[in-house]
């Protein structure tokens, strides 16, 4: 793993690898998921991770980046699509542990999985030639990047990817859900932690809003495509149907969204305006402004997150 540059001293210093143990990075998206992936032979994914995947339109002969790549679910199943090479980058040591646990086991349990490869390495210095991929991943890695590693972390993934290529971003959770949206889940259930249990105080350096993500964007060199999505719901279910550990402070939420209800009108108000301070999963698509990358053909209508990033920019 290449070490960590020494920031100016204006600029905090990147969280420390030595974070994300062993622990942490079993734990990602509730305790047992690492189990259950390599148990169904990397079939059952959870569903920010599913939904990702869906979005990146992978297909035979692309090449494949993923920044952050955890547990190396997302190289796997690059590799099953035909991805003639799909690499995962991270500078923990423990989630490279993981990931090279879990594609021995898997990608190379029979040989039918296509080339992979993990490097360990800083994504501010990522170790691959100019327009190398056709996707590039960075799934729940925005939040521990502060703003000036960030700015870093795009240009690199913009030198990386390919003029017809596009990166796929997912960061966890919305900064406006927290502020505001907590507010009003602490009143339907009233046993939820006083203060939102994200742990921003340790590695949550730069968690987003959907104006925020697109400024940061746009100064990276980037057209992009933002949108919240609701997989709150789908993450309760998921637990529930695998019997899976969620985080214990919300347990009683997710409960109660599984209550048919509740769950309706949790669900009625992800689909207004009302879903900017309610839904803690945000997306983007982004792509070099001169490329010609070939998107998704079905995104989810994103017109509260256009506005306020019309207002967000104004404002800023």
């Amino acid at each position: 793993m290449s070490g960590l540059r020494t920031p100016r001293a204006d600029r905090p210093a990147a969280v420390r690898p030595e974070v994300y143990d062993a622990a942490w990075v079993e734990e990602m998206g509730g305790g047992g998921s690492n189990r259950a992936f390599r148990e169904s032979a990397g079939r059952v994914l959870r569903p920010r991770l599913a939904r990702a995947l869906a979005l990146a339109d992978l297909r035979p002969g692309l090449t494949v980046l993923d920044i952050g790549c955890g547990r190396g679910e997302v190289v796997f199943r690059a590799c099953s699509a035909g991805a003639s090479v799909a690499v995962g980058v991270d500078y923990a040591a423990a989630s490279l542990g993981s990931a090279r646990d879990n594609l021995q086991a898997l990608a190379g349990a029979d040989g039918s999985a296509g080339p992979w490869g993990l490097a360990g390495a800083d994504a501010k210095r990522l170790p691959f030639r100019d327009e190398a991929f056709d996707r590039v991943f960075l799934l729940d890695v925005v939040e521990h990047l502060h703003e000036w590693e960030l700015q870093e972390v795009w240009s690199e993934v913009r030198r990386v990817l390919r003029h017809d290529g596009f990166a796929l971003v997912h960061t966890l959770p919305n900064r406006w859900a927290m502020d505001y949206g907590y507010r009003l889940a602490r009143l339907a259930v009233p046993s939820l932690p006083a203060s939102p249990p994200d742990k921003r105080d340790l590695f949550h350096v730069n968690e987003q809003s959907p104006p925020s993500l697109a400024r940061s964007l746009a100064r990276g060199g980037f057209a992009s495509r933002i949108w919240l999505e609701d997989l709150t719901l789908p993450q309760a279910r998921f637990l529930a149907v695998h019997r899976l550990e969620g985080a214990p402070e919300l347990s009683a939420l997710y409960r109660r969204l599984l209550d048919p209800r509740w769950g309706a009108l949790y669900r009625l108000a992800c689909r207004l305006p009302t879903r900017l301070f309610l839904v803690t999963d945000l997306f983007a698509l982004a792509w070099r402004p001169d490329g010609r990358p070939r998107l998704p053909a079905a995104l989810p209508a994103n017109g509260a997150e256009r506005l306020a990033c019309i207002l967000g920019r104004l404002a800023a």
